[in-house]
């Protein structure tokens, strides 16, 4: 975190006196640490010419490679450390009017006793609404569950959804029967809805479902922070490896429905 805010004020000053140089947006909000040396900031520090090995602020520590810190970048920020990320900081760098790139893969943290936080996203080849209202349908939770849980919604049917709303499920899961009850704690259509854990297999499960409109495609922002019982061990042996691939099969589901 150290080092990306350097970059940033670096970027932010420099864009003053070089008009040639990209609008930059600096936004505070939670995503994982390695989408933020995106693409933009290397068209944003070639324009520039800047080279980072010679900013006395950057820490003073010993530098690691290039590679490793992204093997897609080919640019000179040999000074860019590694370091311990507070996943309740974490900054990402836009150019507007278009968002930072699709990272597709899914990211699991550790940020605290016991507690984990789940990151993915996914471009949908079709306008925001559309999407939407695809995930405002109560039974369409079926078309991209895997069928291994056994996934059943119980209650009355459903059409839509609404802030407030309660739902219960049953699935198995390594042959175990599972209840879980859910309420919808924030619903702000086509951009938005927060779903919460009421009654399930975790201490606790916070699920924020984004849409950002990127043109006519639809880019989806899955955030998940959960609590495990028996923390690291019980999450490690079983609950990363199931979470993974129920992500995966819902990317793999959303991809044939819209792609």
């Amino acid at each position: 975190n150290e080092a990306v805010m350097h970059i940033s004020k670096v970027l932010v000053l420099n864009s003053l006196n070089q008009p040639h140089c990209p609008k930059i947006e600096i936004k505070r909000i939670k995503i994982e640490p390695e989408i933020i040396l995106s693409k933009y900031m290397k068209e944003a520090l070639t324009l520039l010419g800047r080279d980072l090995r010679s900013t006395p602020e950057l820490p003073q520590k010993k530098a690691e490679s290039n590679a490793q810190i992204s093997p897609k970048l080919n640019i000179n920020i040999s000074r860019v450390l590694k370091l311990n990320i507070d996943s309740s900081l974490e900054y990402k760098i836009m150019s507007n009017p278009e968002s930072i790139r699709i990272d597709n893969d899914i990211h699991i943290l550790n940020d605290g006793f016991w507690s984990f936080k789940l990151y993915t996203e996914q471009l949908i080849h079709k306008e925001i609404e559309s999407v939407f209202e695809f995930y405002a349908t109560p039974n369409n939770l079926n078309l991209i569950t895997p069928k291994f849980l056994n996934f059943k919604i119980l209650g009355d049917k459903v059409d839509t959804t609404s802030e407030g709303m309660i739902f219960q499920y049953k699935l198995n899961l390594h042959k175990i029967p599972i209840f879980w009850k859910s309420k919808i704690e924030e619903w702000n259509p086509p951009l938005k809805f927060v779903d919460k854990q009421l009654i399930g297999p975790y201490l606790k499960w916070h699920h924020q479902h984004h849409f950002e409109r990127i043109e006519k495609n639809t880019k989806v922002i899955d955030i998940v922070n959960y609590i495990v019982p028996g923390g690291s061990l019980i999450h490690n042996l079983f609950v990363k490896k199931d979470l993974i691939n129920i992500f995966n099969y819902r990317k793999e589901a959303l991809n044939k429905i819209f792609n």
